[in-house]
């Protein structure tokens, strides 16, 4: 038998239209919004606080390693991916995945419990955004997989697991099509033929979500306008403001720097998230669309992440990722692909202006403190 090859590749493909003809939904503006904010235990909210925080440090991390003008990576596609890759891994491989995450001190069934409300809850949270995840393992024939790591991948994220003779021509166009099919149309290939023939396991996770804003905004040239009532917050390191989504769940956050970009990046956590309070804001940020391909592998490593501890050694993680916004809201995308080889009186009005200045974006969702895109463009 040829040696374990396991090509990981995570697609995190959001706020997309599901017909996949890439254009943001506009539900009727009569449709009832209902919250179904997800419920989170105690144990499971501190699972929640620490991966939102790896969120945060893992950024640092790109960002100070990568030059590019426009960076945009996706944290939650990253950790839910080194999550599913530990569990066909040995003790001492998942204790390193875990430490990497921050999660190590916590018991097992509380990381699979959070996973399994995060994946659920995460498409019901908005009845008036859309998301939808699915996740697929795929082995090819005479693949000796441990039983209970294929229960973990069924009952934890609700994988869908197959087996397949990767050697046959048509296996990757299955495999290709399973990918279309989930992202909406977006993402056409993931893996040929020549590279399936190599490998002996892929598991692939994908989400996708569609939503608009919970507001009305302008388009001014290449300037989107708004104001109103919105959740804004300073500091010494940055302004920030949240621009909600359908019924506020989803969120995107915009955030300018007071002096040094890199300060602001420094200084983020998810504590500022949560001390936001209202204020009268009006609003600018430019109509853009943004994409940028990153190697995460030299990162993730550096934060932690061993190559030589399991039966497979870790090859590369690369993430590529999109993302646009406009008058109806915003669509995003990323694909993270790893080998592994072994009112009252007048208000006082804030003026926040993005339209021509560096500043940086996340898409976040409330409940579960997820920290699901995160990205800059700097001038």
């Amino acid at each position: 038998m040829k040696p374990y090859r396991l090509l990981l590749l995570t697609l995190s493909v959001s706020i997309l239209s599901c017909t996949g003809n890439n254009r943001i939904e506009t539900p009727e503006d009569t449709r009832e919004v209902q919250i179904a904010p997800i419920s989170l235990a105690k144990a499971e909210s501190e699972a929640a606080e620490i991966i939102s925080d790896f969120s945060f440090e893992l950024f640092r991390k790109v960002y100070s390693s990568h030059s590019e003008a426009y960076l945009l990576i996706s944290p939650l596609s990253v950790a839910m991916d080194l999550s599913m890759i530990a569990g066909g891994m040995t003790a001492e491989a998942k204790e390193i995945i875990a430490k990497l995450i921050g999660i190590e001190g916590l018991p097992s069934d509380v990381i699979e419990s959070y996973y399994q409300k995060l994946c659920k809850g995460l498409s019901a949270v908005d009845a008036d955004s859309r998301l939808c995840s699915a996740n697929s393992a795929w082995f090819d024939d005479g693949t000796i997989v441990d039983n209970s790591y294929k229960t973990a991948l069924e009952s934890t994220f609700d994988a869908y697991v197959n087996t397949l003779d990767f050697q046959k021509l048509g296996s990757a166009d299955i495999i290709n099509g399973w990918c279309y099919d989930k992202t909406g149309g977006m993402i056409e290939e993931i893996v040929g033929a020549e590279t399936l023939r190599s490998l002996q396991a892929l598991i692939l996770n994908a989400i996708y979500f569609n939503a608009r804003w919970a507001f009305e905004m302008q388009l001014d040239g290449d300037v989107l306008n708004t104001e109103g009532e919105f959740k804004y917050a300073e500091t010494e390191q940055f302004r920030m403001l949240s621009l909600p989504f359908g019924n506020g769940c989803y969120e995107m956050l915009v955030a300018l720097p007071v002096g040094q970009f890199s300060q602001m990046v420094n200084s983020l956590s998810s504590s500022e998230i949560k001390e936001m309070k209202p204020a009268m804001v009006r609003a600018r940020i430019p109509k853009f669309r943004t994409g940028t391909s990153v190697d995460l592998t030299k990162d993730l490593v550096e934060m932690g992440l061993a190559t030589g501890a399991s039966r497979f050694n870790i090859g590369t993680i690369m993430q590529k990722t999109c993302f646009e916004a406009n008058e109806k809201g915003a669509q995003a995308a990323a694909i993270t692909g790893g080998m592994i080889t072994s009112p009252g009186e007048d208000p006082e009005w804030i003026e926040f202006d993005a339209s021509n200045r560096s500043f940086l974006y996340m898409i976040y969702e409330n409940s579960s403190s997820s920290v699901i895109f995160i990205g800059c463009k700097k001038d």
